[in-house]
């Protein structure tokens, strides 16, 4: 599907489009990769990031540390003051972005608390680069 759920301010669940942008049919960033990289199996996760997170350019560095990882995916803010996004990629790689998201963020953020749902192996990631939504 191209939405995503997300938690609403009355804690109902609502679905968030993916970005058209975001969704490719296949993982042409691996064409390019690495012959060590192609061998490692996708895997992905959502994750939605809690805190001071808006208006501190965390969704630029995000891109930044996203794609210097070799992942793929997008991020995006929310009406309630989060950020949410996925990334797919191999998982050594994607353990380190999750660390950057729970623990460094952009300077000017705070990150109280990140979430991260649907991890886990991937046959088809459906992303061909890491984007930016608004």
């Amino acid at each position: 599907s191209s939405k995503m759920s997300a938690v609403g301010r009355s804690g109902a669940a609502r679905s968030v489009p993916v970005p058209r942008a975001a969704r490719a049919s296949h993982f042409p960033a691996a064409a390019a990769a690495p012959a060590a990289k192609l061998d490692s199996p996708l895997h992905h996760v959502k994750f939605e990031i809690h805190g001071k997170v808006q208006g501190v350019f965390f969704r630029k560095h995000t891109k930044e540390e996203a794609c210097r990882l070799g992942l793929v995916g997008y991020v995006l803010n929310t009406e309630h003051g989060t950020v949410l996004g996925e990334a797919c990629g191999p998982a050594p790689q994607l353990e380190e972005f999750k660390r950057w998201l729970r623990t460094k963020g952009s300077k000017r953020s705070r990150i109280d608390k990140a979430v991260f749902t649907e991890e886990g192996p991937s046959t088809d990631c459906p992303f061909a680069d890491f984007t930016i939504s608004k």
